[in-house]
């Protein structure tokens, strides 16, 4: 019995009806996420794990070397770029800084200070 021969009695066996599909539906979605990623400083490596920027709120997770992914530890940390970031004891971002930019969160009373 051929493979077709087979397909036929099975579909005749079962009641099962050929659906037509698009040649172009792609069943396996591919979902491509922008995290916002840093470097810090001394090269350690962050994310926020949602798309975006940094923003007051989110939890910033440091990536090890093996990928896997921490919460940050408490305090300040300032990237390559000049974005600093104020962490809790919990790893969420109270504070964030951008160069050239009025800050948020705890950092916004900062930024306020330094231009009086």
């Amino acid at each position: 019995m051929k493979k077709e021969e087979l397909r036929e009695l099975v579909k005749s066996y079962f009641n099962l009806q050929d659906i037509e599909t698009p040649e172009n539906i792609n069943n396996e979605e591919v979902v491509e996420q922008n995290f916002a990623e840093a470097n810090l400083a001394d090269g350690t490596k962050v994310t926020n794990m949602v798309e975006g920027d940094f923003p007051v709120g989110q939890v910033l997770h440091v990536i090890l070397e093996d990928g896997t992914h921490v919460n940050a530890p408490e305090g300040s940390h300032t990237t390559e770029s000049g974005i600093e970031l104020v962490v809790d004891a919990e790893g969420i971002l109270t504070g964030v800084k951008y160069p050239d930019v009025e800050g948020e969160g705890s950092l916004e009373e900062m930024s306020s200070e330094e231009v009086s």
